[in-house]
């Protein structure tokens, strides 16, 4: 809350001295900020003083926003001048993916309503977008007819997702120095991105959560030792033509493969398996769904996921912790029956 001290200076006229103090999120310290203002001669104290109130806090939101890397808002200001501050911002701030993409967005907001001050525009509400999945028996028909497919890039890329709930970037820069066989593990510490204008560029995973050591199924490990198997018989036929890579999944002669091509690896084996048409990230959805549903603590289905916080899976996946809790509810019912 702001601290307000009144001051009256020996000219007879009144100043006012407003402090404010907000959290610092990245250190979770404290931090102090002052600033000054007379009275107009216009206003009585009583007049002005309802008036400080709304420029003090006001002032205190300013500092705590500008603080933590946010934007304050004029009330005059245009939307493409905000929103080309808010682009300068998420430059240095986030990932080259996410500032592309916003750049993209706001060429495209332009045309609407670039030149319209930002109070003027009403924010639509947002809503959730259903998560596709597939359901227990799907996901053992897909892991059945994978068993079988000839091609061993498509098996175990789309068998490693399916296993692991990796995202497309985090499979895509996979390397063989992250699966550790004696320990049934496998280590999640890049990410392969396709950025319009820069290309392919690897980086670090989405969240400093991302990076993560995971245990592996047996099963998953039996199918990498094979494919790992076929894998060196490739780079040995192609000797010089293949790339210097330790990439699990790369182009046939070991260049960076695109993450957009796993995309059209599953849809072609979703067509041949029969199975209903879903998005390459509705893999990793059903992974974590299976493990909710099967009863695995949220703290363990968080963390193997590469979630940022616990809160974000029970946010995201609420739907299918409720029929978890129904279905935990039938069962102590059968109990004592």
């Amino acid at each position: 809350m702001p601290c307000i001290k009144k001051n009256v200076l020996d000219t007879g006229a009144i100043s006012y001295r407003i402090q404010v103090k907000a959290k610092n999120e990245r250190t979770g310290k404290f931090e102090a900020k002052v600033m000054t203002c007379r009275k107009p001669v216009e206003l009585t104290e009583r007049q002005y003083e309802r008036k400080l109130q709304r420029i003090s806090y006001e002032f205190e939101d300013k500092f705590r926003k500008s603080m933590n890397g946010l934007l304050a808002v004029d009330n005059d200001i245009l939307f493409i001048d905000y929103a080309n501050k808010w682009l300068e911002k998420v430059k240095n701030t986030k990932s080259l993916n996410y500032y592309v993409k916003g750049k993209d967005s706001i060429k495209k907001f332009y045309a609407y309503f670039g030149n319209i001050k930002l109070n003027q525009i009403t924010p639509i509400q947002g809503y959730k977008k259903e998560i596709q999945i597939l359901n227990d028996k799907e996901a053992k028909i897909l892991a059945q007819y994978l068993d079988t497919e000839p091609n061993p890039r498509w098996k175990i890329a789309l068998l490693t997702i399916l296993f692991m709930g990796l995202r497309r970037g985090e499979l895509a820069g996979l390397e063989w120095k992250d699966i550790d066989y004696e320990n049934k593990t496998m280590t999640i510490q890049r990410s392969v991105q396709d950025i319009v204008d820069f290309g392919l560029i690897t980086k670090d995973p989405k969240t400093e959560n991302s990076k993560r050591t995971i245990s592996m199924p047996d099963k998953l490990i039996g199918y990498l030792k094979e494919y790992q198997a076929w894998w060196d018989n490739q780079k040995y036929y192609l000797g010089d033509r293949w790339k210097d890579t330790d990439r699990l999944f790369c182009t046939e002669d070991g260049k960076t493969i695109s993450p957009g091509l796993f995309r059209v690896w599953l849809q072609k084996t979703l067509t041949k398996a029969g199975l209903p048409k879903v998005s390459l990230h509705s893999l990793r959805h059903t992974n974590i769904t299976l493990q909710l549903i099967a009863g695995v603590d949220m703290k363990t289905v968080s963390a193997r996921a590469g979630h940022s916080k616990a809160s974000t899976t029970s946010d995201f996946y609420s739907h299918f912790i409720k029929n978890s809790d129904i279905h935990a509810s039938e069962i102590i019912n059968k109990m004592f029956e």
